[in-house]
């Protein structure tokens, strides 16, 4: 894949490290699969439709968004931001101090994003923030039975934070009181403990 247009990456000392050297190894990836398990959910739950005003965060490309576009949502509806990006439909920016107003959208996707951030805490707020009361999130998270050492030693080095994410409720206490009602989990179980897969949540915002 050439890319015809130049890419663009924003610092953030929250982030960490390795985040952005690692995600541009799959910058040409365009059908970004792995977001569909977080968008189908989304598009069955009835308060969310055409005219939702969504926010994607860490998209990179605009596969994501064109995920979006065939469940119906509009275009005109959706923003996106990320660290890296050379595509005009996501603007450069970072997560934990995001360009957006208070109570500006009604889904906010979060797609295999908050495990590079090193100030959770941070980037859940701004999430809340930027979400209306009653708002829709959507999050997904990579879980690996591998420890950290072992995740060194297979890639060579660590792609997300030093703090891992192991269960949902390792991604839900970011949000704390905010969590309302949860519409679609998968969370690791006995069953799964010792295979790679995603842990996905999908609840309401309570302001």
């Amino acid at each position: 894949v050439i890319l015809k247009r130049k890419m663009r990456t924003f610092q953030t000392p929250d982030a960490a490290q390795n985040t952005v050297s690692h995600n541009m190894k799959s910058i040409s990836n365009l059908s970004v699969e792995r977001s569909l398990s977080l968008i189908r959910p989304l598009a069955s739950i009835s308060r969310v439709n055409a005219e939702s005003k969504i926010l994607t965060i860490g998209p990179r490309t605009e596969g994501e968004i064109l995920n979006l576009l065939s469940f119906g949502f509009r275009r005109s509806n959706i923003k996106a931001l990320d660290l890296i990006s050379y595509s005009p439909w996501v603007l450069l920016g970072d997560m934990h101090q995001m360009p957006f107003s208070d109570d500006e959208f009604d889904v906010c996707l979060s797609g295999w994003v908050l495990a590079y951030s090193d100030n959770k805490k941070r980037a859940a707020e701004e999430m809340v923030r930027v979400s209306r009361n009653g708002a829709i999130v959507a999050i997904g998270v990579a879980y690996t039975p591998l420890t950290k050492q072992e995740i060194v030693n297979k890639v060579g080095y660590l792609p997300g934070s030093e703090e891992r994410m192991r269960s949902l409720k390792d991604v839900l206490k970011w949000f704390g009181p905010h969590v309302g009602t949860i519409f679609f989990q998968q969370d690791v179980d006995e069953k799964n403990e010792n295979t790679e897969f995603n842990l996905i949540v999908i609840f309401s915002i309570k302001k």
